[in-house]
């Protein structure tokens, strides 16, 4: 476990691809099974053995496996609930390509009549039911760890590794002997999985939660409500909100509010 400020990041060492032909890597199946159900990627290449080289090996198996680690443009997520009872959508500000009506359509077609869609750029029908039958390329946040920053030439090896990485994709450099950069890895990792710490409080208490929900970034008070128990998103009324998105101390705000990072929430029901 990582701790990181207030919170703990877990961290799974998964065994190193290996060479089936030339320079060709192979990853086990269970660990891409692994891979899949993390929440992010963190790559960690020796900068004394050609890391571009290594990197484009890695990044070949993963994808050669459906997985990528540059965000995509457009990017559907199908999430499937126990008894929120309805088909709730939430998409990006770009305007997406099929309307609601059509999304709830296909998914009650394949007898899905609890989920929530998240639609990120200008998505077609055909996304949304790539995303159900789960015939998609998964993108993974990934944090590219150059590690040995202590052995000659890593220096060099660093900087044609910084212009190789690009994208979405973050990198940083550590040694692990002497702890260069290590001090930083938890902001990084924080940074690079693109989530957020919500507290909540009790109404007519006057302090937080000490312990955050960890959420993803552009979560809603309503998705928050749900995640907390389906009977709160049912009863939801309206929510005061403390921290960097309101605009004032207790602000009153609907469901659609999207919170930040260390934002308190105090949600209101019937």
């Amino acid at each position: 476990m990582l701790q990181y400020e207030d919170i703990q990041i877990q961290l799974v060492e998964l065994p190193a691809p290996q060479f089936k032909e030339g320079d060709q890597l192979e990853i086990q199946p269970e660990v891409i099974d692994l891979i899949r159900n993390g929440d992010g990627l963190l790559l960690v290449l020796d900068l004394s053995a050609e890391p571009v080289k290594q990197l484009g090996s890695v990044t070949a198996a993963l994808e050669e496996a459906r997985i990528s680690i540059q965000r995509p443009s457009t990017r559907v997520e199908v999430v499937r609930e126990k008894a929120s009872g309805e088909i709730r959508i939430a998409s990006s500000r770009t305007r997406t390509g099929c309307d609601p009506e059509k999304i709830r359509g296909l998914l009650e077609s394949y007898g899905i009549k609890n989920a929530l869609v998240r639609i990120y750029g200008d998505a077609s029908l055909g996304d949304v039911e790539d995303a159900i039958l789960e015939n998609v390329t998964v993108y993974k946040p990934c944090l590219v760890v150059g590690n040995k920053l202590d052995l000659p030439g890593a220096y060099d090896s660093s900087t044609e590794l910084a212009k190789e990485v690009g994208g979405s994709t973050s990198v940083i450099f550590t040694s692990c002997l002497i702890g260069t950069g290590l001090a930083s890895l938890g902001r990084r990792l924080f940074q690079c999985l693109r989530i957020i710490r919500v507290y909540t409080k009790e109404p007519n208490e006057s302090k937080p939660s000490e312990h955050p929900f960890v959420v993803r970034d552009g979560t809603t008070v309503g998705e928050l409500a749900g995640a907390i128990h389906s009977d709160l998103a049912n009863r939801y009324r309206y929510s005061r909100i403390w921290g960097p998105t309101s605009k004032f101390a207790g602000e009153r705000v609907g469901p659609e509010h999207v919170l930040g990072d260390r934002d308190v929430v105090e949600i209101h029901t019937d």
